[in-house]
């Protein structure tokens, strides 16, 4: 063979890995510039792109393999860069949350390939399997749905109205659909695939994007409407350092803080002031300290108190049980209202499997494992004039559970109310994000949301998902100690279709991808054996 014939050989070898390669670093970083902080939204559309782009071309010599080591590599790239932030908490636990999701993504992109070979349409192959994967995350070890792609879009308020209907899950399908026909223009352009051959995909992602956008416009305009009524709250950020949090000689100094924050929003008026998760320290009800400065300071200011806290009871067995919770304190002392997180955080509230396990209490900062909650009913505020008003209480990264969000009929709610505590991720990304993520269960719910936070992003969004108030303190809104005091719109709406459906097309998603692995599985079986 000729030296040339050589070259122009290992060049034909080499183009594949290269288009490859450049596929992966694209959407890796596509991805994660499409979320907080960066939050370049439009990004999302075509993220996903690259790897569909390479997937499509049977050039390549793609297996079932090949194909899951492609999602799985531009997953790790995409995790790592955009999650770092949990290693403040543990290192360890960061990186194996890494890898799950990227197992996790890289079968859904296998997924998607085997249904397209075998003559399903690629939008609809690659959306169903991207679902299936988002359902994953959701459910699988209690869940994780942080990253869903739907949560990108956050900035566009007309696209994200129909979150109402079907929540964050149809948002990313509708991102996955653009992503597809991004990619097929993209190879009919180069001439790898006729205009007829990327049409549907096209004009089905436009059709979506159009029916979005109406419903969208519409739907902001319909709920254009003055509150029948409101109410005022203060929101106390006191931005205690995780580590001071956890040192029982600043117990005092901790407390004092939020009393004087407190104290200073009274010539504003407010009908009831909120503190963040566990912003009392030690456990209340046995604390001395913390029960007497706490009570002493609600009957001073003749305000209720809404906080979180931790407590312990003796359980059934004998055995002591901890609670993450939420409680109303009234102006007589009295706790009217108790709420128990119900959706653990997993290494931060309680280790897996730690009796059968004991050294993963090694790789978290956590002494013990807390005991979820039962009740999924509220806090209950009483005002004067007979005003009442329910909290559906979402504490720490409970608001991005879309399930445990939702309002029914046996825990009805005016307002969602967020508790939580992200000063371990101090200024990263992680904060932003949660806020992000947390904002869509306004809109889901069409009610608005309320979040106080030790450190984080503290706002209110109205049910439309747009940003009443938040807190900034010289151009920041983490890591910062303030308060916020500002009136919450309430309206007395009905439940939307998604609060009493609940995530039914992620089921439909599942199931169909289920039922067309199991159809095209026997076809393959039975054209393997020459009777099709």
């Amino acid at each position: 063979m000729k030296a040339e014939g050589v070259t122009e050989l290992l060049r034909n070898q080499r183009r594949p890995l290269v288009e490859v390669g450049v596929a992966l670093a694209l959407s890796a970083a596509m991805l994660t510039l499409a979320f907080p902080k960066a939050a370049w939204w439009p990004l999302a559309f075509v993220a996903l792109a690259p790897v569909v782009y390479v997937l499509l071309d049977k050039r390549m010599g793609w297996n079932w393999r090949r194909a899951w080591m492609l999602g799985y590599v531009s997953g790790c790239g995409w995790f790592l860069a955009t999650l770092w932030w949990i290693g403040y908490v543990t290192v360890v636990g960061m990186l194996v949350l890494v890898q799950v999701l990227a197992l996790f993504m890289g079968a859904s992109v296998a997924l998607g390939w085997w249904l397209t070979r075998r003559g399903i349409w690629a939008c609809v192959a690659f959306t169903m399997a991207w679902l299936v994967y988002e359902a994953i995350q959701t459910y699988f070890l209690t869940g994780f749905p942080w990253l869903l792609l739907g949560y990108a879009l956050r900035p566009a308020l007309p696209l994200i109205q129909v979150a109402d209907i079907v929540g964050v899950y149809g948002i990313s399908a509708l991102v996955v659909v653009v992503n597809v026909a991004v990619a097929e223009g993209a190879r009919a352009y180069v001439g790898k695939l006729g205009w007829r051959g990327c049409r549907g995909s096209v004009l089905v992602a436009m059709s979506m994007l159009a029916m979005f956008l109406a419903y969208g416009l519409w739907r902001m305009k319909t709920l254009e409407e003055s509150p029948q009524r409101s109410i005022r709250v203060a929101l106390i950020q006191a931005n205690i350092p995780s580590l001071v949090k956890h040192d029982t000689t600043r117990d005092y100094d901790i407390l004092q803080q939020h009393v004087e924050l407190s104290r200073a929003t009274m010539g504003e008026n407010p009908d009831v002031v909120i503190w963040p998760e566990t912003a009392v320290p030690g456990y209340f009800f046995e604390r001395r300290l913390s029960y007497h400065v706490v009570t002493r300071f609600v009957k001073e200011v003749e305000r209720p108190l809404i906080t979180g806290l931790s407590r312990y009871v003796i359980g059934e067995d004998g055995e002591l049980e901890y609670y993450n919770s939420a409680v109303i304190i009234e102006p007589s002392g009295f706790v009217s209202s108790m709420y128990d997180k119900r959706h653990l955080v997993m290494f931060g509230e309680y280790v897996p499997f730690e009796r059968y396990l004991p050294f993963l209490k090694l790789v978290t900062p956590i002494e013990g494992s807390f005991t979820p909650g039962r009740d999924a009913r509220g806090l209950v505020y009483s005002g004067p004039e007979g005003k009442r008003v329910a909290f559906k209480v979402l504490i720490c990264f409970e608001d991005v559970m879309a399930d445990l969000a939702r309002v029914t009929a046996e825990a009805p709610a005016d307002i969602l109310l967020n508790l939580t505590n992200d000063g371990w991720f101090r200024s990263s990304p992680g904060p932003y994000q949660h806020a992000a993520l947390s904002a869509f269960r306004a809109i889901e719910q069409r009610r608005p949301l309320v979040r106080a936070t030790n450190t984080g992003v503290t706002m209110i969004v109205d049910r439309l998902g747009r940003t009443r108030a938040v807190l900034v303190v010289d151009g920041r809104k983490t890591e910062i100690a303030g308060t916020l005091v500002a009136d919450v719109p309430l309206h007395n709406g009905r439940r939307t279709l998604y609060a009493e459906s609940g995530n039914m097309l992620l089921w439909l998603a599942c199931g169909g991808t289920l039922l067309a692995v199991v159809v095209l599985g026997v076809q393959g079986q039975l054209r393997g054996r020459g009777r099709v």
